[in-house]
């Protein structure tokens, strides 16, 4: 019975987590799409309209995924087909993009936000991960 206890509350946890996330990002979302901007077109993001048009349309579709999958782990349907695979997969390659931007930047372990939890929270990589 414990056991179950603590599946629920872990659960929650990450939902709440996610819809956290979600949340932070849509109200600092020009901070995150800076972010996402810069990573993918580099420093000089702001001089690619057209191409700035298209990380907007990935930063909605980040967010997005982030506030279904946080609904998503408080209801049963699907949990163990759909939701739980994608929740790992989101998860792993945001640690693995974490560790590579920690390690390819001089201090980018210590330094710097992540935008994890946009502009709401700021943390570096190492304190995300």
């Amino acid at each position: 019975m414990k056991s179950q206890q603590l599946i629920k509350a872990g659960r929650i946890f990450l939902s709440f987590m996610f819809l956290f996330s979600a949340i932070s990002k849509l109200i600092s979302l020009p901070f995150f799409d800076g972010m996402v901007a810069e990573l993918l077109l580099g420093k000089d993001y702001f001089d690619q309209p057209d191409a700035m048009r298209w990380v907007q349309w990935l930063t909605r579709i980040l967010v997005a995924a982030e506030l279904l999958l946080g609904l998503a782990l408080l209801q049963n349907k699907w949990f163990k087909k759909v939701v739980l695979p994608a929740t790992l997969g989101m998860l792993v390659l945001f640690t693995i993009h974490l560790f590579y931007e920690g390690f390819r930047q001089e201090n980018g372990f210590i330094e710097g936000n992540c935008g994890c939890f946009g502009d709401v929270l700021p943390m570096t990589n190492l304190e995300s991960i």
